[in-house]
């Protein structure tokens, strides 16, 4: 239960963290306050995946492992297996790996945002770092959708989700989020 409860008090820590901020929210991507552009939209991707990956736990992950638990403990019984149970461990495990996929820009951009976006990159104009923040949440809302069987079903012959057979696959992926993301930080971001 710990990866569930852990998902819920990062959230809630992150929400607090805003609200506790002096001037957060009315000087976050701005177009008056040029200061500090690159660090909130960093900080803004690295929010977005983090709650999706709170959603995947809670909505997706914890759901479907709810349906294999059950039918496992049905089955330990003595009663007939759940036809749903391979479906919805399928389902569990895309989400999870795609939890991973987003962790390591998750990380970056949250906890590296005030290291990696300083000076270099103050005085930027609102509209690159909303270009940045668009781009970035398109891209994670294509590999979330993708994940979620939306694009090609959830089969394992769907090719589209190579990201997500394994846990390397999922690690090379989520390196190469990352590393697309970092260039278009330096391509929008950098004043």
């Amino acid at each position: 239960w710990w990866f569930r409860w852990a998902a819920v008090v990062t959230l809630v820590l992150g929400l607090l963290i805003i609200g506790v901020t002096e001037n957060y929210m009315q000087d976050f991507m701005s177009e008056t306050s040029t200061y500090g552009l690159p660090h909130n939209s960093a900080i803004f991707v690295g929010m977005i995946f983090g709650i999706t990956m709170a959603a995947n736990v809670w909505m997706v992950i914890w759901k479907n492992q709810k349906i294999v638990l059950a039918n496992a403990a049905n089955v330990l019984a003595g009663g007939e297996a759940n036809p749903d149970a391979p479906a919805a461990g399928r389902r569990a495990v895309l989400a999870s790996r795609q939890n991973m996929v987003f962790s390591l820009s998750m990380l970056f951009y949250m906890v590296g945002a005030s290291h990696f976006f300083g000076p270099l990159y103050d005085g930027q104009d609102a509209g690159k770092a909303w270009t940045f923040v668009i781009i970035s949440l398109v891209i994670g809302a294509i590999l979330e959708l993708n994940c979620l069987g939306k694009l090609g079903g959830t089969a394992t012959t769907n090719k589209l989700l190579w990201p997500y057979e394994n846990h390397k696959n999922a690690m090379y992926a989520s390196v190469a989020l990352w590393v697309v993301l970092y260039i278009l930080g330096e391509i929008f971001l950098k004043a």
